[in-house]
This record gives structure tokens, C-alpha cells and sequence, in this order.
């Protein structure tokens, strides 16, 4: 690393002092002293494990000290440093360390991000030929502007450039192949998901994080281990995870339905709280997408796995077709329980999913269904049996999307 350098001119009565970083020579005219000791910290004296993702609206940067993960220390300290756009909420370089939550302004972690990332190629410099450090951590004109130039660059380059490990928006990345490996070979449903998340795994001192970071880090054992577990055993494992968690889902809202009290269970994260049919017409949308993204990213899936994604689809159409509280012999109205809201919509799983219209939602469980129609033939007398219902009940685009999803199936 560089070393700093201090001169005996005065700037305001203060020494100028210099940090010499990658993508510039950095001067001390507008930091107060202790962010200035972050800034000098986190430059030249700092050095990291990378997982970077690419996401819909910002980009998000996971780091783990390289020191401390090479001394196998049970708890490592880590920080997630993330930019957004101007109208996000991730305008000001953000970090998750307490320096940052405490003070809200640049912190090692953003200086050390932003120094690796960012070019002020052409940018106008001081007399003596260096930047000044501004308190959100970067010497560019608007808080923003970090990112929309790595976004102009490419965070994918920038990452295969400095060996770091990137994941974009739609892709099956490394660490969540891995992820998903990691589950395989566990085969249980007794787990939290948190034990799963990059945050965990990247300092876990136990076997599962020290098989994600080799992982990651190795393309070599990565493919070893892909041997070990193939896509297409991984993802049947895959789908009977998620089946278990949308029973759960079910159990908890009929449980809560027919007693008014709420099925706590602290082994599941999703689980420690009442529910209300926001929250879970939320969640259950989630499993749609889940089943729709992993259709698309694990490649041409194998039939029984398409057959597999189209039944856990079906399984959640027909529950919460069954869960209409206008049906007359409906089992799932709630009793002397605090429903969300006052309009049927907000009272009624079906009605939000089903019966109206959402803005910006795909047609439930059906959109996906029309991914895999090959998957339909053996199901397709169950779903004429709710066809009456849909078109009785359910709103116009719905309707049409489910009789292009039977002509779908009929056609395969």
C-alpha cells in the first residue's frame, strides 16, 4: 500500500494532509479528522473478500477483511457497502458498519469501495494535483454520480478485474449455485434461511461456510463440487424445500384463520409474527417467482423437475382458489380475527390474488405455468375443473391467460 504524505502548508488554519489511493491523491480540505482517519484507514491500510451484485436499482458490494478470514477467527467483522441512483434511497453511499449507522457519513468501508471502483480520469484536480475527499466518501460532483459511473463502466468488468465475485440481476451466480448445492447436501427442512445468505456464510466458521468461501473464491472446486451435486438433483431438492416452506405458509393463515391466534415458530424467519392476507399474498406471489426464476436460470430443466415446478404452481392455484370467502362452504373465514384492512380485497387471499386486478403483478401461479405447458398434460383435468370458477370470478386478463394456458397444454 501507498503511504500518506502531510505537508507543512496550512489550509483553514489545518496541515494539508494526502492519502495516495488507486484512483487518486486525496486531500484533507473538507473531512473532519476522525473521517479523515477512516478515510486513510480504509485506503491504504485495508484490504477485502469482494461479492458484488448488480440489482434492479442499486449496487451492493459484501466485504469481509482478507486478514481476519485468513486468521480462521470465529467472528468476522464484515460491512455491506451499497450506491444507488438519485431518486433511491441509496443516493448517499450507504454502509451497514456501526461508524456509518452511528454517524451517517462515509466510512472506511464506502472509502475503500469507492477508491476501487470509481476513475476521476479528467476530472479538474487542486494546484498540488489532488482531490478533495468529500464526507459521502468520493471526490465526484453529485452523491450519486458513483454510481451511474461504474454502471457506465460495468460492474461485471470491474469485478473480473480485480478478482472479485459478481452477481447480476437474472443470472444464477456462483455464490448462489453454491447456496443451493449447500442446501442439497444438508437435505433438511429444519433450518432457518438465514443460515443460507451470503452475510452468514461469508464468516461462518463451520464446514458449510468454509465450502461456500472455497467455492467462490476457486473456480477449480467449484466445478468439483458441481460434480458432487448436479443441477438437476439440486433442483429437485430445491423444490421439495420450497414445498415445505408453502405448506408452512398455508398451515400458519388456515391456523390463524380458525383460532385468531398466530403459529409462532422460531426456527423459521418468515414465521414470528401474525399474519394478514397482505403478507401473505406477498409471500405466496414470492414462491411464484421463486419457481419462475428457477425454471429459467437452472437451464432446460429435466421433465420430471418441470413437472415437479408445474405441480407446486397448480398446488398453490388450487389452495387459494379453496380459500375464497365467497364460496358458501368456504373452511378459511376468519373468526374473531384482526383482518388487514376493511375491503374484501384486504380480508380475501383469492380476491387479491385472483378476483381483482393488480397493477405491475403477473397473473398468480398461471404466468408461470405458461413456461412449461409440456409440464400440464397430466394436470390439465384439474385445471378444467376450476375453469367455471376463474371465469365466473376472476378478473378479464386473468381469464384469458388461463385459457391460453389450457390451449398451451393442449397443443404440446
Amino acid at each position: 500500500m501507498a503511504s500518506s504524505r502531510s505537508s507543512g502548508r496550512s489550509r483553514q488554519g489545518s496541515p494539508i494532509k494526502y492519502i495516495e489511493g488507486k484512483a487518486a491523491i486525496y486531500n484533507n480540505q473538507w473531512l473532519p479528522k476522525d473521517q479523515w482517519n477512516w478515510a486513510r484507514d480504509g485506503i491504504e491500510h485495508s484490504d477485502y473478500y469482494v461479492t458484488c451484485k448488480e440489482g434492479r436499482n442499486h449496487l451492493s458490494f459484501n466485504l469481509v477483511p482478507v486478514s481476519q478470514m485468513e486468521s480462521r477467527r470465529a467472528e468476522v467483522p464484515k460491512a455491506k457497502v451499497s450506491l444507488g441512483p438519485e431518486d433511491s434511497k441509496y443516493k448517499f453511499p450507504t454502509c451497514t458498519c456501526p461508524d456509518f449507522m452511528n454517524e451517517e457519513r462515509a466510512c472506511r468501508h464506502v472509502f475503500w469501495v469507492l477508491d476501487n471502483t470509481l476513475s476521476y480520469r479528467g476530472h479538474p484536480v487542486d494546484e498540488d494535483g489532488s482531490l478533495s475527499l468529500r464526507f459521502d466518501g468520493h471526490c465526484l460532483g453529485t452523491p450519486s454520480e458513483p454510481f451511474y459511473q461504474i454502471q457506465a463502466i460495468g460492474l461485471a468488468s470491474i469485478a473480473q478485474a480485480k478478482g472479485w465475485t459478481f452477481s447480476g440481476t437474472g443470472q444464477w451466480a456462483v455464490p448462489a449455485q453454491t447456496r443451493d448445492m449447500l442446501r442439497h447436501f444438508d437435505q433438511s427442512t429444519e433450518y432457518s434461511a438465514s443460515r443460507y445468505s451470503d452475510e452468514y456464510l461469508s464468516t461462518s466458521p463451520d464446514l458449510s461456510g468454509a465450502v461456500y468461501r472455497l467455492a467462490i473464491s476457486k473456480p477449480r472446486f467449484f466445478t468439483d463440487l458441481r460434480e458432487e451435486a448436479p443441477v438437476d438433483p439440486c433442483t429437485k431438492t430445491y423444490f421439495r424445500l420450497l414445498n415445505s416452506k408453502i405448506d408452512r405458509t398455508f398451515q400458519r393463515w388456515i391456523h390463524y384463520t380458525r383460532t385468531g391466534m398466530p403459529r409462532l415458530d422460531y426456527r423459521d424467519d418468515e414465521n414470528m409474527s401474525a399474519p394478514n392476507v397482505v403478507h401473505t399474498s406477498d409471500m405466496l406471489r414470492r414462491y411464484v417467482y421463486d419457481i419462475e426464476t428457477a425454471i429459467c436460470e437452472r437451464g432446460p430443466l429435466s421433465y420430471d423437475n418441470k413437472c415437479r415446478a408445474f405441480e407446486l404452481l397448480l398446488k398453490m392455484l388450487e389452495t387459494v382458489i379453496d380459500m375464497d370467502l365467497n364460496t358458501h362452504d368456504s373452511q378459511y373465514r376468519p373468526h374473531n380475527v384482526e383482518v388487514f384492512g376493511e375491503t374484501e380485497r384486504e380480508r380475501n387471499i383469492y380476491k387479491r390474488l385472483i378476483g381483482t386486478y393488480s397493477e405491475g403483478y403477473d397473473n398468480f401461479a398461471i404466468y408461470a405455468m405458461r413456461r412449461i405447458p409440456e409440464a400440464g398434460k397430466a394436470f390439465l383435468p384439474r385445471l378444467y375443473r376450476h375453469q367455471e370458477w376463474i371465469h365466473r370470478t376472476a378478473y378479464g386478463e386473468y381469464v384469458a391467460e388461463f385459457d391460453l394456458l389450457c390451449q398451451d397444454i393442449e397443443n404440446c
